[in-house]
This record gives structure tokens, C-alpha cells and sequence, in this order.
């Protein structure tokens, strides 16, 4: 419940009995998620970021996205947060942006390829927060 383990649960990806599983991000990046149901909150990563708008598009269903942006405001406004950059997770954004991962977004909650700082539901005392 808390990110003190995030980063050993991320790096801890073997393919048989690890709760995450490696995958590479559309821009390259190497990256974990979690291998059920759940993802993040399965590996306790605390990630959040909004579905692009292409998922909806490509599902096939017809969604109200009236009222799906009504439901991703009050998660948001529930349990997510901004974080407060460690130095390493400081030097990932830098890294990333020499190496060409661009755009920058900034601090954003929508699904946006290049990098950016995305939503967590740690709060500020690193706990995590869940609906």
C-alpha cells in the first residue's frame, strides 16, 4: 500500500510467477505492468493516465463518452495526484528526452505518446489511495 517496494516489484518481470510482466511502450521505452486484471494496481505501480481516445474508437462498442469523461473526472478528483519527482525518476524523464522520446507534455492526465509526467495514487505521504 505504500511505493516503498514499486520499484523491486517493476524490475521483477521473470515470466513465471512475477505478479509484472515487461512489455515495450510505443516510443521504445521498457516498461512493466502488472500480469492480471488490474495492471498497476496489481503491481501496486500507481500510475494513471486517462485511455487514449483510439481505444475507444477501435472497441467496436458504443460508448458515451460524455459520460466517461465524467467518470475519469471523479476518479481523478478521488485519488489521483500529482507526484513529487524523486531525483531518479527525474533523470528517467531527462534521459528519455536526450535520447529523443519527444514530445515533451509536461505533467499530464491524458494518454499522449512521447514523455510526460502522468497521474499516481500514491499521495503525498506515499500511500496509496483506492477508490
Amino acid at each position: 500500500m505504500t511505493h516503498d517496494g514499486f520499484l523491486t516489484t517493476l524490475t521483477d518481470v521473470n515470466s513465471f510467477d512475477s505478479p509484472a510482466q515487461s512489455f515495450v511502450s510505443e516510443e521504445g521505452v521498457p516498461n512493466a505492468r502488472g500480469r492480471v486484471l488490474g495492471g498497476s494496481s496489481a503491481i501496486n505501480a500507481g500510475f494513471y493516465s486517462r485511455a487514449d481516445r483510439q481505444f475507444f474508437e477501435n472497441s467496436g462498442l458504443g460508448w458515451d463518452l460524455v459520460s466517461v469523461n465524467q467518470s475519469y473526472e471523479w476518479v481523478e478528483r478521488a485519488i489521483v495526484f500529482r507526484p513529487q519527482l524523486r531525483t531518479w525518476q527525474s533523470a528517467i524523464r531527462d534521459v528519455l528526452l536526450e535520447v529523443g522520446v519527444h514530445p515533451f507534455n509536461g505533467f499530464t492526465l491524458e494518454h499522449k505518446v512521447g514523455t510526460k509526467i502522468g497521474g499516481s495514487t500514491f499521495d503525498r505521504s506515499g500511500r496509496r489511495q483506492l477508490c
